[in-house]
């Protein structure tokens, strides 16, 4: 149920962006296999490149949030309404975390 409520509250402070194309920086090439990423487009022909840039859609919510703060150090994003998305959403875990 508290699961529930902090992704709500995240949603809606997403809200805004309803569909927004997020450019992500894939640091390691096997984070790319770790989950799956609907809509991913890569970016150009980067087939030995040691980064993989792509975009991908994003309408709010957790999921991609959860895979980037998962992924921390191998997928990054300059992108701030994802990044302060990320911010809110690992301090409410933290915050629901404490009150067990």
């Amino acid at each position: 149920m508290e699961q529930l409520k902090l992704a709500e509250r995240v949603k809606d402070s997403t809200a805004q962006e309803r569909s927004q194309l997020v450019e992500l920086v894939f640091l390691d090439k096997g984070a790319l296999t770790h989950y799956s990423w609907p809509g991913l487009k890569t970016v150009g022909g980067q087939r030995n490149a040691t980064e993989i840039k792509a975009t991908i859609p994003y309408y709010g919510g957790t999921w991609l949030l959860q895979r980037l703060l998962a992924l921390k150090g191998k997928v990054t994003t300059k992108d701030q309404t994802v990044t302060q998305a990320m911010s809110a959403y690992a301090a409410s875990l933290l915050a629901a975390e404490e009150q067990l």
